[in-house]
């Protein structure tokens, strides 16, 4: 992950800048459902993320109930498991 911004801080700047969020509305246990964004919103937001990220996560993970928290480790487990992915493809070769 080295050079990438860390997930949590991602999703910030993402939701301050692209969907013009306030920054004081946004903690670690705030969820989507409180900053009132859509379902369009979120799979944008999975998309962004999935781009920056190199990873699938699916749009169904992100509901209005999930925190920013939350969000932000299923992209930390994601990476973790691209990367134990591609160890292993290492090995195989």
């Amino acid at each position: 992950m080295s050079g990438q911004m860390a997930p949590y801080d991602f999703i910030v700047s993402y939701l301050t800048t692209g969907l013009a969020v306030p920054p004081t509305e946004l903690r670690p246990e705030t969820t989507f459902g409180e900053l009132e964004l859509d379902s369009i919103a979120l799979v944008e937001l999975v998309v962004t993320v999935n781009d920056h990220y190199a990873i699938a996560l699916d749009d169904t993970e992100l509901t209005p109930n999930t925190t920013l928290a939350e969000t932000a480790n299923l992209v930390t487990t994601a990476q973790n498991v691209n990367a134990g992915a591609l160890d292993c493809d290492l090995v195989q070769d």
